[in-house]
């Protein structure tokens, strides 16, 4: 075991969530534990217990990191000149194809019961990855206020959904033949459309 004076807090921290992360990559979401973390550091639970408040805290921390890895990718998607239909589209395949090469990520960032944490300056919760849909969502549907918020609100519930049912095997329950970009364009058309449909 290394000695807890070999790395700075900060440094413990930083190889605790790496490793939690690796963790959860390759073996899935259930087999994360402080045993397993600690022994990849070469670290005892002590010492691990010394940076975070307890397990839950450092999945917190690995959390973090998986929603601010997909705000980077939708936001990415969304940049350039497209029309606004376009950056949706856009966004939409991005966190499709985000779920498909973070599953377990994606799985414990939605699906594990977490206490609450206030952001730190840079991190992004589920509302920023609503917001990043509101502005192309108003132009398209011409809707403001309560409106647009519901509906991007809806929206990207349905295009969680869709990858939530991809990375949990659950797409042959609806008989899933088609890819996911086509599932996320054809569910954003639809909803467009019928929202246009009644203005």
């Amino acid at each position: 075991m290394a000695r807890r004076s070999d790395h700075s807090r900060d440094q413990i921290k930083e190889m605790a969530i790496q490793a939690a992360e690796e963790i959860i990559i390759t073996q899935g979401p259930s087999a994360l534990s402080a045993r397993k973390v600690t022994q990849a550091i070469g670290y005892s639970v002590g010492s691990l217990y010394l940076v975070f408040d307890n397990l839950d805290d450092l999945i917190t921390h690995v959390n973090r990191r998986t929603i601010n890895g997909l705000y980077a990718a939708m936001s990415t998607a969304a940049e350039g000149r497209a029309s606004a239909l376009n950056r949706l589209k856009r966004m939409g395949q991005a966190y499709a194809h985000y779920s498909q090469e973070n599953p377990n990520r994606l799985r414990l960032a939605f699906e594990h019961p977490y206490p609450a944490a206030k952001p730190t300056a840079g991190d992004h919760t589920g509302d920023h990855l609503v917001g990043l849909v509101v502005e192309p969502l108003a132009e398209v549907t011409g809707l403001t206020g309560l409106s647009l918020e519901t509906a991007a609100q809806v929206l990207w519930s349905s295009v969680h959904g869709i990858c939530i049912l991809a990375l949990t095997d659950k797409m042959q329950t609806v008989g899933q033949k088609t890819s996911m970009d086509r599932l996320t364009d054809s569910l954003i058309d639809n909803y467009i459309g019928g929202l246009n449909s009644k203005r």
